[in-house]
């Protein structure tokens, strides 16, 4: 679904939308993004590899383990796919799989937890050491590791480069420079730093992560070490992963554990902290799609597409409906739809007001769909008429509005015609990767949204007016299968309209 969350229209706002197992990701947890030279998104997460196609996820069959640890697109057209020690790592390219797990030497560095690629040598970031794949898929593991003395002594968790060189972060040992010598792969470190997350560096500007605060340095000096004072503190947030744009904006994707602070933020130019997605949303899978300008955001609850070019402009309308804060926003063509207390609204970039569908008019909707029985959708909710109206949220799926509010949820469409009502709570929505309303209340409903909206019941919680199933919680899509849940009754599934 595609959502939009503001605080109001003269913020800074970007188009994201979210993919979740309902849109076909077979799990929410996500632990790798990446794009091929063919430009297909790959997306890894813990219970196996997906891809998307023409918009539609696929699955793909026959890895050696659904377990998945980062994923990685090579220069040469080749897959990265690694595991847990068992398994190791895995090439696919050209359909072909070709497996890694007798590397024994690469092995005991540990599990690979991020990919990097420099001169077409394969960098491997693992819990206990580097390793470096040359192009002749020779593994050769750093010579003079460092011996553990604790679990994550040597976690490395990221690479950068700075004036042709390669650089490895690690949480425990600090900064070290990697260096390859004819067959052989050495370790200098510049930097002992406990507790270091994440590390990017843009132009002569390089942001380590530390807990809880990442810093801004000096790149030169620091690497050089003639001054590891850092500049400033940049976030509180402690990103642990970054991306930059080409613009050289830098995202940084947050999941402090310690301090609860989560989310994705943007970094400007003057590295002023902009909070993009909310703190609820924990994460640290980031990828940059170049062509698309698009950053993939790989969060517990599946993958956010956040736009990285602003659409939101200053919109100095005069009046007082931009005094209420937005409950969300839509970028369109000329303008953006927003939903605020008083109804749904489209702006011009003139800064006009161009459609409007008022609450009093959502209200009045509502109210005279009650009197009628076109509603298959029925519900045991006093058919008395609706005094006030409360919104939630806003979402556009297969090309119509959706209004969730306390009293049920309304379908706008496109030329801001009111099509329907449905008196049912937005917390008993559920929507299939079809664009399709699944709701329960009792009586469990399709509605399909596609062209007009039609509906049919799917399954009737009523016999003869005696309730079958009691205390109906909602409903939850595995696949594409609505399962019934109850408060204690269980749960159900149902096939056509059969339990």
């Amino acid at each position: 679904m595609l959502l939009i969350q503001t605080d109001s229209l003269f913020a800074q706002n970007y188009d994201f939308r979210q993919i979740t197992t309902s849109d076909g990701l077979p799990s929410s947890t996500i632990t790798g993004i990446t794009k091929d030279k063919n430009g297909i998104i790959w997306i890894g997460t813990e219970k196996g590899l997906c891809y998307i196609s023409n918009g539609k996820i696929k699955l793909f069959k026959g890895l050696p383990d659904e377990g998945i640890m980062s994923i990685f697109a090579s220069s040469d057209g080749s897959l990265w796919v690694s595991f847990g020690v068992k398994h190791f790592l895995v090439k696919i390219k050209n359909g072909k799989l070709t497996s890694f797990a007798k590397e024994k030497e690469a092995i005991k560095n540990g599990t690979v937890l991020s990919f990097f690629e420099h001169k077409k040598h394969i960098y491997l970031a693992q819990n206990d050491g580097i390793t470096v794949i040359s192009p002749e898929e020779k593994f050769k593991p750093l010579s003079n590791k460092i011996l553990s003395d604790t679990m994550m002594s040597y976690w490395t968790v990221d690479f950068f480069t700075y004036n042709n060189k390669v650089y490895a972060t690690s949480v425990l040992r600090g900064v070290n420079e990697i260096l390859i010598q004819k067959e052989d792969v050495l370790f200098k470190n510049v930097y002992k730093g406990e507790f270091l997350y994440g590390s990017t560096c843009v132009n002569n500007n390089l942001i380590l992560s530390f807990d809880p605060i990442a810093k801004l340095f000096d790149a030169n000096k620091f690497l050089s070490k003639k001054n590891q004072t850092p500049l400033k503190n940049v976030s509180a947030r402690r990103p642990a992963t970054f991306v930059k744009d080409k613009s050289n904006t830098i995202f940084g994707g947050c999941y402090n554990l310690n301090f609860g602070n989560h989310g994705l933020i943007k970094l400007n130019s003057n590295f002023k902290e902009e909070l993009i997605l909310p703190e609820i949303v924990p994460g640290q899978e980031l990828y940059y799609d170049e062509a698309n300008n698009d950053i993939y955001f790989g969060t517990g609850f599946g993958v956010y597409i956040v736009n990285a070019s602003l659409y939101a402009k200053q919109y100095n309308i005069n009046g007082e409906l931009t005094k209420k804060p937005f409950f969300s926003s839509y970028p369109e063509q000329n303008g953006v739809v927003a939903l605020n207390e008083d109804g749904l609204f489209y702006f011009e970039e003139s800064t006009s007001v161009r459609k409007q569908i008022s609450q009093n008019q959502l209200l009045t909707f509502a109210n005279n769909s009650q009197k009628n029985t076109r509603n298959l959708v029925k519900t045991t909710q006093n058919k008395t008429a609706f005094k006030s109206i409360y919104f939630d949220d806003l979402l556009l799926e297969n090309n119509k509005w959706i209004i969730l509010s306390n009293i049920g949820f309304f379908i706008v469409n496109k030329q801001f015609i009111i099509e329907d009502f449905i008196p049912i709570h937005s917390s008993c929505l559920k929507i299939t990767n079809k664009g399709e309303l699944i709701v329960d209340q009792y009586r469990l409903g399709l509605i399909h949204l596609k062209n007009k909206p039609t509906k049919e019941i799917l399954y009737d919680c009523f016999r003869d007016e005696k309730i079958v199933l009691k205390h109906v919680i909602g409903i939850e899509l595995f696949g594409q299968k609505p399962i019934i849940t109850t408060e204690n009754q269980g749960a159900f599934r149902f096939i056509n309209k059969t339990l």
